[in-house]
């Protein structure tokens, strides 16, 4: 009994440090923070967080974070794992600090029954062999060009530049009053075959697809 409160005091602790850095860097909305901080203790377990940490790599923690819970919360078709041994993977097109931070924090991790693999990839690579590609505003790439280029695949894309989601994506990070919000895409969710689940749609903002041409 007495281990489990100890246990229970220990990540109560952690808990109340990760809530009190997020709320001070405003990265997690309040509707969001119990869902942020949550999958955030299922990640870093062990962790405390680090006086020293830069705001820019908590950031990308906190995304890191979304990005488990959306391999949790969405449904791919059975073909895009066919294998009960077969990675999740998360693929990430950067030119900046986010792939070695997201690949500290998902690497090795297990969901839905399925070990989490991050990897670089190029613009347009030849083998569309993960489920989630997550693009960077560093990496300077249109939303509307990598849609196309995923085209007939069971890829969710994810990004952070302004209205991602609307312009050619599915999945957005969009800082406001220094907050991260989560938009979604549900049409072109739908028309790539994911479902997504009433509980990620509940923390999302719904939004809809910009006439570009």
């Amino acid at each position: 009994m007495r281990i489990n409160i100890d246990k229970n005091l220990r990540q109560q602790a952690i808990e109340r440090k990760f809530a009190s850095r997020c709320r001070k860097l405003r990265i997690c909305p309040d509707q969001c923070l119990s869902w942020c901080i949550s999958t955030l203790i299922l990640l870093f377990a062990s962790m405390t967080v680090r006086a020293a940490e830069t705001p820019s790599a908590l950031e990308y923690k906190v995304k890191a974070g979304y990005l488990f819970n959306l391999a949790r919360f969405v449904e791919w078709p059975a073909g895009s794992l066919p294998l009960s041994d077969s990675f999740f993977t998360v693929a990430v097109l950067d030119e900046g600090e986010a792939l070695a931070v997201i690949q500290s924090v998902l690497d090795g991790k297990q969901v839905n029954g399925h070990l989490m693999k991050v990897k670089s990839v190029r613009t347009n690579p030849a083998e569309k062999d993960f489920q989630i590609l997550f693009v960077t505003r560093a990496a300077a790439k249109s939303p509307q060009d990598l849609r196309l280029s995923l085209a007939g695949t069971a890829v969710l894309l994810v990004g952070e530049t302004d209205q991602f989601a609307e312009r050619g994506g599915m999945v957005g990070f969009v800082r406001e009053q220094e907050a991260i919000h989560l938009t979604l895409n549900l049409e072109r969710t739908t028309a790539a075959g994911l479902k997504v689940s009433a509980r990620l749609s509940s923390v999302a903002r719904l939004v809809k697809s910009l006439d570009l041409k």
